[in-house]
């Protein structure tokens, strides 16, 4: 899920993952979480706890319906990286190269 951290708008809610599942729809705003109002630094801190608790709850707004979230995941925090992949040709350096120049 992607969140616009100044105004708490959902930007996009990956398919197939917990927030997809809980019915987050894109272009809602988040109200809440775990039952507080809803910030950044609240949010971080409610998906880095979800490592030793698995409750996640939102409750969004869209136009003028507010709906309540749970989310399945207790994976904490996870941000993605990139890694090599043996025998496969070196893609991101060739688009990067392109650019420095």
């Amino acid at each position: 899920m992607v969140v616009e951290a100044e105004k708490n708008i959902i930007l996009d809610v990956i398919p197939g993952s917990p927030a997809d599942k809980a019915r987050v729809a894109p272009g809602s705003k988040l109200i809440a979480v775990n039952g507080r109002k809803a910030t950044p630094e609240r949010l971080l801190a409610a998906v880095a706890a979800t490592k030793t608790s698995a409750k996640l709850s939102l409750i969004t707004e869209n136009a003028e319906t507010y709906e309540t979230h749970v989310l399945d995941w207790s994976g904490g925090l996870r941000y993605p990286k990139l890694t090599r992949v043996e025998g496969k040709p070196d893609l991101l350096s060739a688009i990067i190269e392109g650019r420095a120049k």
